[in-house]
């Protein structure tokens, strides 16, 4: 029996009982033998340089297409191809991690391929060729970057998957990811700084240079982290694979497939109106890049200090319940984004969505752990992240079309909730708000959980205390693999 109360796949129970996929029975006794603090410890490591990564190369091409002088329809390109890319590369990766054998030297060698994508933008960067050439080039290496990196991910997810303690899972992913959007922020500020001195030297592609050598370098050093890693050897499943299709059509009797279609829906309405929340700040409100700096940085910030708090409501009320409330607040979101145009209130607005955002991810991560065997990890992970770039990808180019045609109502620059932008948002949203309300109906907790009231709500928020996320020992949780309290009951049991 496992922790769900469900029985666990072993090799003396009947073979009908196996002849399925099953995705939603966790098979718990696979992956606590092959637990390692230093699994935890390089993972957090290699997470850093990877937020670096992101915070100073990722989240500057639109920014360095715009540069190169890119018109609308290449920064919808470089949103949505890109998505595309993604998508395609999880069932690639996933197909390719039948065949591999040890997979941090698999994860270490696209990891690498990776890197060499910022090499490339950064020869754009210096030497341009005519515009139209640079911004071809730099969609092209973008789409490559963001397929690596799918490919890179069913190995990944499998492998931390296979090394997790269940009962640790959800506070080491709540500080993981807590470090993450702690890099992220200081490399994306830093960055900016960056681009702003070397905009006043009229030098911009200097600054673009500088960002994209520093993520190459960062992704080297995640590369070698990546390959420290052990490979915990999972005996294989005598459980026949299932395709995509088999997936989706298994969606009424398996509770994981039909959390993942919620999840593709619920990306493909935010895809609908995200894309163009920048053009709203910069083009329509009239902000400027450093306003927007700290409207994106202070997303990333709040949501470092409330993974912690939003760990322990997954710990104490499920994984379902804390998608449920992000779900229906991100739904809402941008009808209060709409609501007013000063940087007070945009400030606002950014913090909200950081700390429902960071809610709606951590409990999608951990339902994935918690719903699906160790052996089926990898494939099942694959297919949601398809799902969800398909979702996306298919939300960005409806907005795009919406748009383009006019079928937005006022397809002209403007303010406000009936402004082009803002006809985009408010369908975005409700779309939101209906996939939220729905959507989590379809699927269950696996685990029992307390039932959420109020009383337990309130004490719970009045207990609360996000900058405790910190501790102010980040380099020392990056040196251990064990928090203190499980050091301490770890010890109570050897004694």
């Amino acid at each position: 029996m496992n922790r769900s109360g469900k029985k666990s796949s072993t090799m003396n129970e009947p073979t009908a009982e196996v002849s399925e996929p099953l995705i939603d029975t966790p098979v718990s006794g696979l992956c606590e033998h092959s637990r390692t603090p230093n699994q935890e410890r390089l993972s957090s490591i290699d997470g850093c340089f990877w937020a670096v990564m992101v915070g100073s190369g990722e989240t500057y091409l639109s920014a360095f297409a715009i540069a190169l002088g890119g018109a609308a329809f290449h920064i919808g390109l470089l949103s949505a191809l890109p998505q595309l890319g993604g998508a395609i590369g999880y069932l690639v990766g996933l197909r390719m991690s039948k065949w591999v054998q040890h997979r941090p030297s698999f994860m270490f060698r696209v990891a690498l391929l990776q890197a060499g994508c910022w090499i490339l933008l950064a020869c754009i960067a210096l030497r341009p060729p005519s515009t139209l050439t640079a911004l071809n080039l730099t969609v092209t290496l973008t789409t490559l970057y963001f397929m690596l990196g799918s490919i890179l991910s069913p190995a990944w997810n499998g492998l931390i998957g296979d090394s997790l303690d269940p009962n640790f899972r959800a506070h080491y992913f709540a500080k993981r990811n807590g470090f993450i959007a702690l890099f992220t922020t200081i490399s994306f500020v830093t960055g900016g700084l960056v681009l702003y001195y070397y905009q006043t030297l009229n030098d911009a592609m200097t600054g673009f240079i500088i960002l994209f050598a520093v993520a190459c370098g960062a992704r080297l050093a995640s590369a070698v982290y990546l390959k420290r890693h052990e490979e915990p050897g999972i005996t294989p499943s005598l459980i026949e694979e299932f395709s995509l299709i088999q997936f989706l059509l298994r969606a009424r009797q398996a509770n994981f497939a039909r959390f993942a279609i919620f999840s593709g829906c619920f990306h493909f309405a935010i895809g609908l109106g995200s894309p163009f929340i920048a053009l709203y700040l910069l083009r329509d409100i009239g902000f400027g890049y450093f306003e927007y700096m700290i409207l994106t940085a202070s997303t990333l910030v709040v949501q470092y200090f409330t993974l912690r708090f939003w760990a322990q409501a997954s710990a104490d009320f499920g994984n379902r319940f804390v998608i449920r409330i992000s779900s229906f607040v991100t739904g809402i979101w941008p009808l209060i984004f709409l609501a007013g145009q000063s940087f007070i209130w945009m400030l606002f607005c950014h913090l909200l969505a950081g700390i429902f955002w960071a809610a709606y991810t951590l409990g999608c991560l951990n339902f994935l752990f918690e719903a699906v065997s160790p052996e089926r990890k990898a494939r099942c992970s694959a297919y949601l992240n398809f799902l969800n770039s398909t979702g996306l990808l298919l939300g960005a180019l409806l907005g795009s079309l919406l748009s383009a045609s006019g079928m937005a109502l006022t397809p002209t620059p403007g303010i406000g909730y009936f402004s082009e932008v803002g006809v985009l948002l408010m369908i975005s949203s409700g779309m939101r708000i209906l996939v939220s309300l729905t959507g989590p109906r379809l699927f269950t907790d696996i685990k029992k959980y307390k039932q959420p009231s109020g009383r337990r709500l309130v004490v719970r928020i009045r207990h609360a205390r996000p900058f405790s996320a910190t501790n102010f020992s980040l380099l020392t949780s990056l040196r251990k693999g064990m928090p203190r309290g499980e050091k301490r009951n770890k010890a109570k049991k050897d004694s």
